[in-house]
């Protein structure tokens, strides 16, 4: 973590793609350190690699240290990330691939994202982040479809009402 705050990005992607490419139980985490120091130095395309590699770790169903996993012993778990990291992750993707103009793919991950964060317990489940839903939105605005970013853009306020972040009475959001 210092190397990566020191700004030694190169150093850093070397360092961890070893232990991605090691097949370590923490190779997806490695990957997404990787993406990390990649945007930072500005290598969009570099990223990308690094959060589908993570990706195909994370939504994985198989894998040695399955049953470990299940019964609990931390020290044999494969890391497959929690709802933030796999919404985090595809929102990256989809913001990637938003910026290089794919927005299909944009809109795939953005709703991957969605499905990640309905994942999380805490949460009860229930998918709200509102940074998802306005990506959503601003993907089918760039795509044409007005309705569903207007859906979209509803589900922004929905959440951000919902966690009391936004006082209706006083601002507007988002118009389509």
């Amino acid at each position: 973590p210092d190397l990566f705050y020191q700004g030694q990005y190169e150093t850093v992607i070397r360092e961890e793609s070893n232990i991605g490419a090691s097949g370590s139980r923490n190779a997806a985490l490695a990957w997404l350190t990787c993406a990390s120091a990649s945007l930072c130095k500005g290598d969009c395309q570099a990223a990308m690699d690094f959060l589908e590699r993570a990706n195909l770790i994370m939504w994985s169903n198989t894998g040695e240290g399955e049953a470990e996993a299940i019964k609990g012993k931390e020290e044999l778990k494969i890391f497959k990330g929690d709802p933030y990291e796999k919404t985090m992750c595809n929102v990256y993707l989809g913001m990637l691939d938003f910026q290089r103009g794919r927005f299909e793919n944009a809109l795939a991950s953005f709703k991957t994202a969605e499905l990640a964060d309905a994942g999380s317990k805490g949460e009860e489940y229930k998918a709200d982040y509102a940074l998802v839903y306005f990506l959503q939105g601003r993907t089918y605005q760039a795509l044409g479809d007005v309705e569903s970013a207007g859906k979209c853009f509803t589900l922004v306020k929905a959440s951000l009402v919902s966690r009391t972040i936004l006082d209706v009475s006083r601002h507007a959001v988002i118009s389509a």
